[in-house]
């Protein structure tokens, strides 16, 4: 059994699985094993992350809202005795995990045996955090934060492994797996899995001598994801949370070369993958995202070489693009750069990406529960068909095979286009995702 079987099959066995983990009440620390709860979900919502889709160079990381069956007070506050976290610590803070993917049931000498896909079936990770209200109808919203959250509910003053010379990138982000509470306690960690296995950070050599005490300008009145931002931002490099609960700081590029599923729609097919798009919302170049100027401002001081700017050239002529799109600037204020080289770099590589118009797409498919942001896709797609003319001799190549010539069709067509995914948005009581992407 193969997951692109499952997926292109008009009826398949899914599972979805919800686990909680609590706290002891006196160490704060999770309880070894994950507690499962699917039985009381009544509604299952969305797991949703993005990146530069809302606006470039910019991420989002939805939490859930998961409404569960409440009639014996399992999820009444920890103060309640019939609660399930009756003896533990609150239930805010506690961890949450979803796990989804298909089930195949094989018969081998008289013995059943179930096989689960993908091998890796963890889809999200997230915390209990916010208001859980009852209502008169025995049921509960468990609120669910991402694991971002931890590190924007922790102010980067509180952090203790700054030095008098500064810290790299690289140096900042082990920083943070490794923060203890003084007592040798790790904060960020737990959330984690408990282990530096489920952190994956890329090396950096950069020095930023502003992250030099907890009194920093840069350091006093930011949270410690504010500071990873900042720092993602000066480097070009991406800070996110894999499905599976890893803690990623990684450069933008794919995450490998190669796609990792092709998609089908209307007037495709193909026996691997079969015919999976339901419906694309939106496809073509994305003009909103286009910038002809990026100005990168690294210094405090408001003067003119505060400020490194890349641009196109500017001419009235039918192929420039600023004269055809429009004189758009795309502004960065990042103060942990240090000098004119670093800003330039940032500001070159940023033009290469906002300056260069891709195809963008955004469709809904069934249910295809293994990709990553950032994974390569191809889309295949005919929403005319054989093109419409009045004769069809002049359409084709009459050698060895007859091929179409489909050069001047009208709608969408995509033949094996890659794209790299920027959001991904599961919906688990509908079985279906929403995809957004951009051309390679």
């Amino acid at each position: 059994m193969t997951i692109e079987t499952q997926i292109k099959r008009p009826k398949s066995r899914v599972f979805r699985r919800a686990y909680l983990k609590r706290r002891d009440a006196s160490t704060g620390l999770f309880e070894s094993d994950w507690q499962e709860i699917s039985d009381d979900i009544k509604k299952w919502s969305k797991i949703s992350s993005s990146i530069d889709t809302s606006k470039p160079f910019r991420l989002r990381f939805n939490g859930m809202k998961v409404v569960v069956a409440n009639d014996e007070g399992k999820y009444n506050p920890e103060d309640n005795e019939l609660s399930f976290w009756s003896g533990y610590a609150s239930r805010q803070r506690s961890l949450f995990k979803i796990e989804t993917g298909f089930q195949e049931f094989n018969q081998s000498a008289g013995i059943w045996d179930i096989t689960e896909l993908p091998t890796s079936s963890t889809a999200f990770v997230g915390v209990l955090a916010g208001d859980m209200m009852a209502s008169d109808k025995n049921e509960l919203a468990l609120n669910i934060k991402p694991l971002t959250s931890v590190f924007q509910d922790y102010p980067a003053r509180n952090l203790d492994f700054y030095t008098s010379t500064g810290l790299t990138a690289q140096q900042f982000m082990e920083g943070l797996r490794d923060q203890t509470d003084g007592s040798g306690s790790f904060i960020f960690r737990p959330f984690f899995q408990d282990t530096t296995t489920y952190w994956d950070i890329a090396s950096s050599t950069t020095n930023y001598p502003n992250l030099t005490t907890q009194t920093a300008d840069d350091i006093i009145d930011k949270n410690v994801w504010q500071v990873v931002e900042k720092l993602s931002e000066a480097e070009n490099k991406i800070p996110y949370i894999q499905r599976d609960g890893t803690f990623n700081f990684r450069s933008r590029e794919a995450l490998t070369s190669a796609s990792q599923f092709s998609f089908y729609g209307v007037g495709s097919f193909d026996t691997k993958y079969g015919m999976t798009i339901k419906n694309i919302s939106a496809y073509g170049k994305k003009i909103s995202d286009y910038y002809s100027r990026v100005e990168v401002k690294w210094s405090k001081e408001d003067t003119y070489t505060s400020y490194q700017v890349k641009e196109a050239t500017f001419q009235v002529n039918g192929d420039n693009n600023p004269w055809n799109l429009g004189h758009k600037t795309f502004k960065i204020e990042n103060y942990y750069l240090q000098d004119e080289t670093a800003a330039a770099s940032i500001a070159n590589v940023v033009f290469d990406e906002l300056s260069n118009l891709k195809d963008f797409t955004e469709f809904t498919t069934s249910f295809v529960p293994h990709l990553e942001l950032l994974d390569i896709i191809k889309m295949n797609y005919n929403s005319s068909g054989v093109p419409a003319l009045d004769s069809v001799w002049d359409a084709n190549s009459w050698d060895d095979e007859l091929t179409w010539d489909f050069s001047e069709q009208g709608g969408i067509y995509m033949d094996d286009k890659e794209f790299k995914i920027l959001s991904i948005d599961i919906d688990l009581d509908k079985l279906q995702c929403k995809f957004k992407a951009k051309g390679t």
